[in-house]
């Protein structure tokens, strides 16, 4: 068929579509007309591999609860670790077979959830001692770099979250061990989850930048106002919360928005009850300077409008 041809095949599709209402979708079911069956079908197998998912994970744990004391060292770290190192295998292994990609998730999971322990089992049982937050930074480090490298080569969003999980975990414990103030750690650690919600916001995996741009910002202001509190530069705080929102706006993100504006609102308060307790004056003047910043916002779109996209 010409090119020619197809275009006035499309043409005539279309005049029909305009002539019945119909729509794209009604289309779509009258050509696949067995979609909505397989629709349904891969949701039932989604369901039914999360819930079986969830029974395996319960049977190992009953089961490693009521016989751990009688397990000697390589039982535990086989039924631990060995459990772990499985169910990633056979997650990755469903994920290069289609028939089996709806089980590849809570696979995953479980190993995310099994691996750590049968880490620090291991450490436990066959280490000569040492400290516990090292022993927790290898750990968390070690599943950071298994789900990195698996990320790379299936791009799965659920590796993206457990990657940043357990890496976050050991950057922390890493900061915590070099002696750094909580303060620092949680502004690293809440500006690391900004520039990663910023990376992903617009691409495939854009599901993860909601939690991380939500708690990200509180994790940042959080870390910002412990650092600045009851000094010369506390209102670096508010201006820190405002930036957020107009980051927010910017990136057109829900939560980094209600998280901002809750940072805002909670600030407000607090600095109200701690300098205002007692002034009508106050509230009043915030209100005035919200008027303010709302008319300076609709000044500033209209010049926008008027002027800049104009020219």
């Amino acid at each position: 068929m010409t090119d020619q041809s197809r275009a006035s095949a499309l043409e005539q599709i279309r005049t029909l579509m305009q002539q019945h209402e119909l729509s794209v979708a009604d289309v779509a079911a009258a050509v696949q007309p067995g979609t909505d069956t397989s629709s349904r079908s891969a949701l039932l197998i989604k369901v039914l591999s999360y819930i079986g998912g969830i029974f395996i994970f319960s049977g190992i744990a009953a089961f490693v609860a009521l016989q751990w004391g009688e397990m000697n060292s390589m039982a535990r770290v086989t039924i631990t670790l060995g459990s772990g190192l499985v169910l990633f295998v056979l997650s990755l292994l469903a994920l290069d077979d289609a028939r089996y990609h709806s089980a590849a998730v809570p696979l995953m999971l479980g190993a995310a959830a099994l691996e750590p322990v049968g880490i620090m089992v291991a450490l436990q049982e066959f280490g000569g001692g040492g400290d516990e937050q090292v022993a927790a930074l290898l750990t968390a480090g070690v599943v950071a770099i298994q789900f990195a490298l698996a990320f790379v080569r299936y791009r799965l969003t659920t590796m993206i979250l457990i990657t940043i999980l357990f890496g976050s975990a050991s950057w922390g414990l890493a900061l915590d061990l070099l002696d750094l103030d909580s303060e620092l750690i949680m502004l690293t650690l809440g500006l690391a989850w900004l520039l990663l919600g910023l990376q992903f916001h617009r691409g495939v995996h854009a599901i993860v930048s909601p939690l991380l741009f939500f708690f990200g910002c509180w994790v940042f202001l959080w870390g910002l106002f412990e650092l600045v509190e009851d000094s010369v530069l506390e209102l670096l705080f508010l201006l820190a919360a405002c930036g957020m929102t107009y980051l927010g706006v910017w990136a057109r993100s829900r939560s980094l928005n209600f998280a901002s504006t809750a940072g805002i609102l909670t600030y407000t308060a607090y600095f109200t009850g701690k300098h205002f307790a007692d002034s009508v004056g106050w509230p009043i003047a915030l209100i005035v300077i919200g008027l303010l910043m709302l008319g300076i916002g609709a000044l500033a779109l209209r010049i926008d409008r008027k002027y800049l996209r104009s020219t």
